[in-house]
């Protein structure tokens, strides 16, 4: 029974290390303002997308944007098919922004702009395992079969 647990434990690992760091970088070219910045993130549920909860990092080249804790909201982005959604709230609490940041006095959305947002996306690769993820997922399957064997000799 030891065994098995130690087998559930290692497969659960493989699987969790798969999750690999995204990070986004953007630039506005419309406002005249030419916004710039990044987020970095992991795809938890594996997706496709990078919401809000999913970030570890973010930052903006405007008026205290420079960190996490300054982001109120950002939409969901679609890093398989570089696809920004502008469904974050925006200072009026409508859901058309890209972003919002320090305390919801600074936002960028559909509203006040043509805005024209440039990504690239670093990372990603959720749909290939890494090696390592393999080879514990290996392991895990033969320990279970050799727990197995013993068990029934």
């Amino acid at each position: 029974m030891k065994k098995i647990a130690i087998a559930a434990i290692l497969a659960f690992f493989a699987i969790a290390a798969q999750a690999t760091p995204i990070t986004v970088h953007y630039a506005e070219s419309n406002s005249g303002l030419g916004l710039h910045g990044s987020f970095t993130g992991t795809d938890a549920n594996n997706d496709g997308l990078l919401t809000f909860n999913e970030l570890s990092a973010w930052n903006i080249n405007y008026d205290k944007g420079d960190s996490l804790a300054s982001l109120n909201a950002i939409g969901t982005f679609n890093y398989k098919n570089n696809i920004w959604m502008p469904d974050a709230s925006n200072w009026y609490g409508t859901h058309n922004a890209y972003m919002t940041w320090n305390n919801f006095g600074y936002s960028v959305n559909t509203g006040n702009s043509n805005w024209k947002f440039v990504t690239t996306v670093e990372g990603g690769s959720a749909d290939v395992p890494e090696p390592a993820s393999l080879a514990l997922m290996g392991i895990s399957l033969a320990a279970l079969a050799v727990s197995r064997r013993k068990k029934q000799g």
